[in-house]
């Protein structure tokens, strides 16, 4: 991104110079044309304040009986300062309203939008300029807010953050930033439509004050550009990272859809300045500066109000669709063959227990991994508030039956195997049958098993159920 940013401002600049050398090759010959026009004007001018001053002259010349001769030097002294006058009272009448007038012969390389004239502009309109008080005073300033968004960089679910790469531009009208250009004015001698000031500068305007409500993490500006137009229009643009709060809602997870947004609320009291909620702007760059690749991006709404303590706001609300392909494919995908591959040792032989009872638990033991995997990335809330969890959950249980029924049934096993053996010694009894008639072979088998298998062993000596009716 910064490779980018960086060849695209080479290219700004390039470009900004091939522009600025056409404007000179254009501006010699609009030069020309110009002092031109302006001698002509000065003659014309000339003449007419010389025409004012001979009448006034001869009047009175001839009230006094004066040779005239003896006057020519008297006429051209009055000349110039009539002269004088009237330049002087136009330069008073540009004060006045504002507009900062600049001499040509001040500003004589005066011919590109980088070139010296703009810091004579500057230095004319910052000479009384105080920044502390609004354009209006009395009457609240109208800023028109812009959003443009890049990129979604991070979005962390376990803090609920997320972050943009995205520009913020603040435009306002100030009155007294007003100045001439040479289209405008002939004593203006600024060519360009408008002029870019550098930060230094920036901070010696007034601005309105603002913050991110909802910022999460403080971030530094990575670029800051300040454009004056001659007729007092102001564009303050900021680029940054901007970490912010969000409410997630992950009931429908990995399928869930999020609404968040950005805050721009007005720190300065809202009869002081106020956002325009006519022309707000909230846009995605097309083009895109990377990003996050698992949520989808796209603008949601815009509004506009004032808080309780009469401090105007505006929510750029955005959505972020999650691209659930990664948990589909890696998560539960995976989760629902390991409940059925655990599932499958049912049919394998019930005397190869090893192999059942390994394969059940490495199936248990890979669904709770998937599970903490998920878990790394939510915050500390309930399954039953998350689908993914409750899948999860669920193929947990499934694999833990599993588990527990080879267990059940490998001790049914033992038990029938010890049974199996008391029958087969008490059969080799000489008095067998008497011990059967009489009951006391249910006596001699109990002797030989285990006290926790007589709960499994009925009276006749047989078993309630066996590890068969275990499995399925």
């Amino acid at each position: 991104t910064r490779g980018h940013l960086d060849a695209s401002r080479e290219a700004h600049v390039d470009r900004a110079r091939r522009i600025d050398a056409r404007v000179r090759a254009h501006s010699v010959a609009r030069r020309e044309t110009r002092d031109a026009r302006r001698a002509a004007r000065e003659d014309a001018r000339g003449r007419g304040l010389r025409s004012l001053a001979i009448h006034f002259s001869l009047d009175f010349i001839r009230a006094r009986g004066i040779d005239m001769r003896s006057h020519r030097a008297s006429m051209r002294a009055i000349d110039r300062i009539v002269v004088v006058i009237i330049v002087g009272l136009v330069g008073l009448v540009n004060r006045a309203v504002g507009i900062a007038a600049i001499n040509c012969s001040d500003a004589a390389q005066n011919v590109g939008l980088f070139s010296s004239a703009i810091g004579t502009v500057r230095t004319t309109f910052l000479t009384n300029y105080d920044k502390y008080t609004p354009p209006t005073p009395g009457t609240a300033t109208s800023i028109k807010a812009t959003m443009n968004v890049y990129a979604v960089n991070v979005v962390n679910e376990a803090k609920g953050t997320v972050e943009l790469i995205m520009t913020l531009s603040l435009d306002w009208v100030d009155e007294r930033l007003k100045y001439y250009t040479a289209t405008t004015q002939p004593t203006g001698c600024l060519q360009a439509p408008g002029m870019y000031l550098d930060t230094t500068t920036a901070d010696l305007i007034w601005r309105p004050a603002y913050a991110i409500a909802n910022l999460y993490e403080s971030t530094d500006l990575e670029s800051t550009e300040l454009f004056v137009s001659p007729q007092g229009q102001v564009m303050y643009k900021t680029r940054q990272n901007v970490v912010t709060s969000c409410e997630f809602d992950f009931n429908k997870m990995p399928f869930d859809t999020q609404m968040c947004g950005v805050r721009l609320q007005m720190m300065s009291p809202s009869g002081m300045a106020t956002f325009n909620t006519e022309e707000v702007t909230f846009e995605k760059d097309a083009d895109g500066y990377g990003g996050t690749k698992a949520w989808t991006f796209s603008i949601f709404d815009t509004a506009s109000s004032a808080t309780s303590d009469q401090r105007s706001y505006i929510d750029f609300g955005f959505q972020l669709e999650r691209i659930p392909d990664y948990w589909v494919t890696f998560t539960i995908a995976p989760s629902v063959m390991l409940v059925a591959m655990s599932y499958g040792t049912f049919w394998i032989q019930r005397t190869a227990m090893p192999a059942r009872a390994t394969f059940a638990f490495i199936c248990y033991l890979t669904t709770i991994s998937l599970t903490n995997g998920a878990l790394a990335v939510l915050p500390k809330v309930s399954s039953r508030n998350v689908l993914l969890l409750n899948i999860l959950t669920l193929g947990q249980f499934f694999c833990a039956f599993t588990v527990f029924s080879i267990v059940v049934a490998n001790y049914l096993l033992h038990i029938e195997v010890r049974l199996t053996a008391a029958w087969a010694e008490a059969r080799k009894q000489e008095n067998y049958q008497k011990l059967k008639e009489s009951g006391e072979a249910v006596v001699f088998i109990g002797a030989r098993i285990a006290k926790l298998d007589h709960y499994i062993v009925n009276k006749r000596g047989e078993m309630y159920f066996s590890d068969q009716h275990v499995d399925v």
